[in-house]
C-alpha cells in the first residue's frame, strides 16, 4: 500500500524504473508518507541510521562499494541541515547519493510554524542538482513533478558522479495509504557520443519503426554548411518532415513552413498529422499551435531532443530521450546507420504539404499582411531580415522568402523591446542590406536605437503604424477589459517621421491603397546613400478583423482563445504604460 500523495508516488515510481533500490532511513514525522510507502514495497532494500549526521556518510559508503546510487531519507527541519557535512563530502568525492528530504507546506515558511525552515536550495553549492517537488493537484503539477524528478536523477552521473537533492513537501494525506500501486511514469533517458554502438542502433531501429517522423527546427543562426548537409542527409534517409520557420537555418530537402498550416487549423484537423516521433533541435519556435497541439497529444509519440549541453528542455511536455551531442553528430551518425537498412516509408510529407498548400490567402487591402507580402517578394537575395515579435513574425510566415535571406526574431524571451537595436547590431557587422519589419509599439519602445552612432547606410526600417497594440484587438473584448486603448493597446496618433528624419534617415510613407508596392520598391533599393525608414499607416481594427477572417476562412479555428493567451502574456510584461508615455513624449518632436 502506498501513500495517496502524488508527488511521493511519482518519485518512488521513477526510483524503481531507474533501479535505485537502496534507502537509508532516519526517523521523523514529516517523512512518514515516504518511509511507510517504501517499507510496503519489496523492491526497496532498507537500512536505518538514527543520526542524520551519520546517515549520508553511511549511504556514501554503500554507494562506493556497490557502485550504485543510494537514497538517504529524513524528516523536515534541522534534520535536513544535519545532512550538510555528508553531502559536502559526497560532492567533492563524486559519489551518487540521492538526498530525499520531507518538507512541510511552503506556505508556512516564516510563520512561526514548528519544524519548518527553508529547505529549497539548502545544498546549492554541494549538489549537482536540487529540486523541490510541487504538491500535485493538476495534470500540469504532475508533469512538472515528473520532469523535476527526471532532471535530478539524470544528474547523478552527468559529467561525473555526485549527489542530488530532492525536497518533497508531504502535504495533504487525506487518503492515507490506500493506493494499491504506483502510477506508471515517463522516464527520460540521455544518450551521449560515448554510449555504446548497440544503444545507437536501438535508436536507429526506433526511427525506422516510426512511420511519421517530424523534425522541428527552431531559430539558430550559427549552423554551418556541414551542419545543414547532415540534416539533409538524415531527412532523406528517414523520409521525414522537417518543420521550419523563416528563422530556421534549414531550407533544404523535405523542409516545410508548417506554421502556415498549424496556425490556421483546428486541433481536430491536426489529428492525421500527429507524429510517431518528434525530434527537436535546440532553438525557439514561434508557432503557438504546433506546441499546443503536440502537448495535447503527449504520450502518443516519442520525443527526442538534441541538446549539446544535455539539459532537459521538455517543450512539448512529453520528452523521452535527450541526445547530448551536436546536431551534426546526431544527424550524421543516424543517417549513416540507416544506409544499409530498408526504410519504412509513408505519405507523411505529402499530408503536411497538402495541409500547407490548403491555406488560401485572400485579396489583401492595405494591412500588416499586405506589407509582409509586398516586402517578402521584393527583399533582395542575401539580405538580413529582423522580424518584430508576434504580428510581424506571424504575418511573414505566410509568404515565401528567397532562401538566402537570413532571418532572425527575438522569440527567445519574446519581449517587445530590442528588435531594432538587434537589427542595427547585425547591420553594422555586414555589408548586406539589413531589413526590419515591426509594429509601432515595438518601434517606439526601442526608438532610441536610431540614436546609435554606428547606424550604417545599409539599414532599412519598416514600421507598420496602426495606432496602438493591434495584437490585443485580435481576441480581446473591450467590454471585458475596460479601457482597452489606454491601458492595453496604448492607442496613439504618433508618427515616427520627425525622429527618423532628424537621425538622417531617408523617410518614406504609405497612407492609402495603391502606394504600397512603389514605396517598398524604393525602400529595398540598394542605391540610397542614407539608411531608409518606411512608415506604413494602417488601422489596428482593420488589421485584426482581416486576420480573424483569414483564420476563420481557412479553418474555423478559435482564434480568440489563441490570441487571448498571447495577449495575456504581453499584459504581464506591463509595457503599455511605458509605451504610451514614450509616444506622448515623442509627440512634439515628430509632428514637426
Amino acid at each position: 500500500m502506498y501513500t495517496t500523495m502524488k508527488n511521493v508516488q511519482i518519485l518512488l515510481s521513477l526510483l524503481k524504473q531507474r533501479g535505485i533500490c537502496r534507502v537509508v532511513h532516519s526517523p521523523g514525522g514529516s517523512n512518514v508518507a515516504l518511509s511507510r510507502s517504501i517499507q510496503n514495497d519489496p523492491f526497496f532494500i532498507e537500512y536505518s541510521v538514527v543520526d542524520e549526521r551519520s546517515s549520508v556518510f553511511f549511504a556514501m559508503g554503500l554507494a562506493m562499494e556497490l557502485d550504485e546510487p543510494v537514497v538517504v531519507l529524513c524528516t523536515s527541519g534541522t534534520a535536513v541541515t544535519n545532512f550538510s557535512s555528508g553531502m559536502a563530502e559526497a560532492y567533492y568525492k563524486g559519489v551518487p547519493v540521492v538526498a530525499v528530504t520531507a518538507d512541510r507546506s511552503t506556505y508556512l515558511l516564516d510563520q512561526l510554524e514548528t519544524q519548518k525552515l527553508n529547505q529549497t536550495d539548502i545544498f546549492k553549492s554541494i549538489t549537482k542538482c536540487e529540486v523541490t517537488l510541487p504538491v500535485v493537484q493538476t495534470d500540469d503539477d504532475a508533469w512538472y513533478c515528473n520532469r523535476l524528478v527526471n532532471e535530478a536523477l539524470l544528474e547523478l552521473y552527468h559529467h561525473g558522479a555526485g549527489p542530488v537533492h530532492i525536497n518533497v513537501p508531504t502535504v495533504g494525506s487525506n487518503g492515507g495509504f490506500s493506493a494499491m500501486e504506483l502510477p506508471s511514469q515517463r522516464m527520460i533517458t540521455r544518450l551521449t557520443i560515448e554510449d555504446s554502438a548497440e544503444e545507437w542502433l536501438t535508436k536507429r531501429d526506433e526511427l525506422l519503426s516510426a512511420e511519421k517522423v517530424l523534425v522541428v527546427m527552431g531559430e539558430n543562426g550559427w549552423y554551418s554548411q556541414d551542419d545543414l548537409k547532415a540534416i539533409e542527409k538524415f531527412a532523406i534517409a528517414y523520409d521525414c518532415v522537417v518543420s521550419v520557420e523563416h528563422m530556421s537555418p534549414y531550407k533544404k530537402e523535405r523542409s516545410l513552413i508548417t506554421y502556415r498550416a498549424t496556425e490556421a487549423m483546428t486541433s481536430s484537423a491536426f489529428e492525421p498529422l500527429v507524429p510517431d516521433l518528434v525530434i527537436n533541435v535546440d532553438g525557439n519556435i514561434a508557432s503557438v499551435n504546433l506546441k499546443d497541439y503536440l502537448r495535447l497529444k503527449r504520450g502518443k509519440f516519442r520525443h527526442w531532443s538534441i541538446m549539446p549541453n544535455g539539459k532537459v528542455r521538455d517543450v512539448f511536455k512529453g520528452l523521452t530521450d535527450i541526445f547530448e551531442c551536436s546536431p551534426r553528430y546526431f544527424f550524421n551518425r543516424l543517417a549513416d546507420l540507416a544506409d544499409s537498412v530498408e526504410k519504412n516509408r509513408s505519405d507523411y510529407y505529402v499530408l503536411w504539404q497538402e495541409a500547407v498548400e490548403a491555406v488560401e490567402m485572400p485579396e489583401l487591402p492595405l494591412s500588416h499582411l499586405a506589407v509582409a507580402k509586398s516586402l517578402a517578394c521584393r527583399i533582395p537575395e542575401n539580405s538580413l531580415l529582423e522580424l518584430g515579435i508576434l504580428n510581424s513574425t506571424r504575418t511573414m510566415q505566410f509568404f515565401d522568402l528567397d532562401p538566402s535571406v537570413k532571418v532572425s526574431s527575438n522569440i527567445g524571451a519574446l519581449g517587445i523591446d530590442g528588435s531594432l537595436s538587434t537589427l542595427i547590431g547585425r547591420s553594422v557587422a555586414t555589408d548586406a542590406l539589413s531589413f526590419i519589419i515591426q509594429g509601432d509599439l515595438s518601434f517606439f519602445y526601442d526608438m532610441n536605437a536610431l540614436n546609435i552612432r554606428h547606424v550604417p547606410s545599409n539599414l532599412r526600417v519598416l514600421v507598420v503604424n496602426n495606432g496602438g497594440g493591434g495584437e490585443f484587438h485580435i481576441g480581446m473584448n473591450p467590454d471585458e477589459v475596460g479601457d482597452m486603448d489606454t491601458y492595453l493597446t496604448a492607442a496613439h496618433s504618433t508618427r515616427a517621421e520627425g525622429w527618423a528624419r532628424s537621425r538622417g534617415f531617408k523617410y518614406l510613407s504609405v497612407n492609402r491603397e495603391g502606394e504600397l508596392d512603389a514605396a517598398v520598391d524604393e525602400f529595398v533599393s540598394p542605391d540610397s546613400e542614407a539608411p531608409v525608414f518606411l512608415e506604413v499607416f494602417t488601422s489596428k481594427f482593420d488589421d485584426a478583423e482581416l486576420l480573424k477572417r483569414f483564420y476563420k476562412n481557412n479553418s474555423g479555428a478559435s482564434l480568440k482563445e489563441r490570441a487571448l493567451d498571447e495577449a495575456k502574456q504581453f499584459a504581464k510584461s506591463n509595457f503599455s504604460g511605458k509605451l504610451f508615455s514614450a509616444a506622448s513624449r515623442l509627440g512634439k518632436h515628430n509632428r514637426a
